[in-house]
């Protein structure tokens, strides 16, 4: 299984947020793709985010400092999840191996055919 796909069923598992941010760390520290690492690395944020209170403090709300609910963790850290969700499906859709759309990006030209 590809790092891509080790991605998608992190996100996918029903773990503590801890757990996926941990899980992802481990993923954002192998990879040889930038954007991949940048992604996950907004994600491990977005998760780590919603265990912290001090994100979520309401100004001027007799509720200030109290964590939000699971159901707005959930809507907080979705958007994160969408866009790797999507990154992934474009890098696993070319028709080119992924090494090859890496090394492309990073300046990488296919050897002249010579005729």
């Amino acid at each position: 299984m590809n790092e891509y796909n080790k991605a998608l069923v992190i996100i996918r598992k029903t773990d503590k947020y801890k757990t996926k941010a941990n899980s992802l760390l481990k993923l954002s520290v192998t990879t040889e793709d930038d954007a991949f690492k940048s992604k996950l690395n907004s994600l491990i944020k977005a998760y780590n985010n919603c265990l912290e209170p001090r994100y979520h403090r309401l100004k001027n709300d007799k509720t200030e400092g109290l964590p939000l609910s699971t159901s707005d963790n959930k809507r907080y850290v979705q958007p994160f999840e969408t866009n790797l969700i999507v990154y992934i499906d474009e890098m696993t859709s070319k028709d080119v191996p992924i090494w090859q759309v890496l090394a492309l990006r990073n300046g990488w030209k296919p050897p002249a055919v010579n005729n």
